[in-house]
């Protein structure tokens, strides 16, 4: 009663499951994957922020450093700084509390990269931040007093931090361009198994 041709259907019948659960498993990988890049892709979004935003505060403390702007345009530069500055202290709590969830991940010499430049780059976010604050608080005598000491440090800090951030986001870059060539080299073995 086990005739070749039963035989055959049965190796047929398994071979048809395991190319099936190869293909399942490989949308599940690709649907994962497509998770993690969108995460990735928001740092990346979120680290160029920060550098356009350590841009702005520097142009903007520079400004009312200078000292001879119309009271309007002074108060709005100002309130620009304000909020720039909130800005960048949300984003960076936002990238610090992204390292702890990303650390549930497996860990690459990239993700340990990102980790030391974020962490060198907090001596110089935390100067940034004071500079900040304390220009947009500061009456006019104060700023004409401190005002070299200001863009002095602004300065200094921006050229500190802006290399850092720009590193994190080519490795950010890095890490997002592997994962989806590694869900093309997924999504080509299927159609192979296909």
């Amino acid at each position: 009663m086990n005739s070749p041709f039963r035989k055959l259907v049965r190796i047929a019948v398994v071979l048809l499951a395991a190319v099936l659960l190869f293909n399942f498993f490989g949308y599940y990988m690709i649907h994962l994957s497509s998770k993690q890049n969108e995460k990735m892709v928001k740092l990346v979004n979120i680290s160029g922020q920060q550098q356009t935003l350590c841009q702005l505060i520097t142009k903007d403390v520079m400004l009312l450093t200078k000292g001879n702007l119309p009271e309007p345009e002074y108060q709005a530069i100002r309130e620009q700084l304000r909020s720039a500055t909130d800005s960048f202290i949300s984003g960076n709590q936002l990238l610090r509390d992204k390292i702890k969830i990303v650390k549930d991940e497996p860990v690459t010499n990239d993700l340990l990269e990102i980790t030391r430049d974020l962490t060198n780059a907090q001596t110089h976010v935390k100067a940034i931040i004071a500079v900040a604050r304390e220009v947009f608080q500061a009456d006019s005598q104060l700023l004409a007093i401190n005002g070299a000491l200001y863009k002095q440090q602004i300065l200094y800090s921006e050229r500190k931090f802006y290399p850092l951030m720009d590193e994190v986001v080519q490795r950010y870059t890095g890490v997002v361009t592997d994962r989806m060539e590694e869900s093309s080299t997924i999504n080509t073995s299927k159609f192979i198994s296909l």
